[in-house]
């Protein structure tokens, strides 16, 4: 295999990764980076642009890895490299694992500043889907800012761009950023019809990480409705799929909870609030990715915040949209993450 092919292959993979999120990607990504680059690619790359990329590779092969001690320094190093250089669309990947890198740490304030950096190299790339891919991550970065005007405006041009190019899956995900603001906004009837967009393009993609996340939100519309009978079918339908990703149990458990606890009284209402809590907390204690588990844990604190102050069946009819409209930013754990070790089996 020549190396122009394992360079591609190399990058095919990491894309894969970072758009799916998916367990087998992001190996593949791991082991054909570290076989094209090994552990110091800017020493054995002979070809400059090699020598480019592999820097570039170095910092998300590492934390696909885990390491954590010198992320950053590694970020920086391949910044150095490929500025100037006519490498567009290699920096605004760069730029993008950057973005990501500082989610998973909190820093928004990072987040944004590499999310225009990315946004514009894809520009100057004159690459639709990462540009779109930069400007969803952007949002990412507002939104968890409490920057949520800004965070709608790029998740909007992003779906403008993903429309016409066929990127389905992304333009899925990215529309259901959009509903979560549209349940903070008390906007339901739009954001009702968003959803039902999304659910036809899981079923087309039999994609069920999709498929899972669209049902988590219809099944907080329905609680936010009072159809309750409705959103626990809803929760337990996720709850039961072999195939959601852990955050996604984590989130259908919490649904339950919530159902049970602020539904119609029963005799058994309160225990089966508390088993499907305790259930929710075993699955978040499996989820890895930092996002995911930041904002599960955040709906699990105000679960137990609730269950200790007995909130009246009056504050019921707000609880999701005071969450989704909220800081910290649990959107993550409604509309899921791009990219990030953690979140399957």
């Amino acid at each position: 295999m020549s190396t122009t092919t394992q360079v591609a292959q190399s990058i095919q993979w990491a894309m894969a990764a970072r758009c799916a999120g998916r367990s087998k990607y992001r190996w593949k990504a791991a082991v054909s980076s570290k076989r094209l680059f090994g552990a110091k690619p800017c020493r054995r790359a002979k070809n400059p642009d090699l020598a480019v990329l592999g820097a570039c590779h170095e910092p998300f092969h590492a934390m696909l890895s885990g390491r954590h001690d010198d992320v950053e320094e590694l970020f920086v190093r391949a910044e150095n490299g490929i500025t100037g250089t006519a490498l567009h669309w290699d920096r605004a990947v760069l730029r993008t694992n950057w973005t990501t890198y500082c989610l998973q740490r909190g820093d928004s304030d990072g987040a944004r500043a590499h999310g225009r950096t990315a946004v514009a190299a894809a520009r100057a790339a004159g690459d639709d889907y990462a540009r779109a891919f930069s400007l969803v991550l952007r949002g990412d970065a507002d939104e968890s800012g409490g920057f949520r005007d800004r965070a709608r405006a790029h998740w909007t041009e992003a779906v403008q761009l993903l429309g016409p190019i066929g990127a389905r899956a992304l333009y899925a995900h990215t529309t259901l950023r959009i509903v979560c603001l549209d349940i903070g906004e008390g906007a339901i009837a739009t954001a009702e019809h968003r959803l039902a967009e999304v659910a036809r393009l899981a079923d087309e993609l039999g994609a069920d990480d999709l498929r899972a996340t669209a049902a988590i939100l219809r099944g907080a519309l329905a609680f936010h409705g009072d159809r309750f009978p409705e959103a626990r079918a809803i929760f337990a339908g996720v709850w039961d799929s072999p195939t959601a990703p852990l955050d996604r149990r984590a989130m259908s458990a919490l649904g339950l909870a919530v159902v049970a606890a602020f539904g119609p009284p029963t005799p058994s209402a309160a225990d089966e609030a508390r088993l499907w809590r305790d259930r929710a907390a075993k699955e978040h204690d499996r989820v890895r990715e930092p996002l995911a588990g930041r904002a599960v844990g955040a709906l699990l604190d105000t679960l137990d915040t609730c269950f200790r102050s007995g909130p009246a069946d009056g504050q019921r009819a707000d609880r999701v949209r005071a969450r989704l409209a909220g800081n910290p930013s649990v959107l993550a754990g409604f509309s899921g993450v791009l990219t990030g070790p953690g979140r399957h089996r």
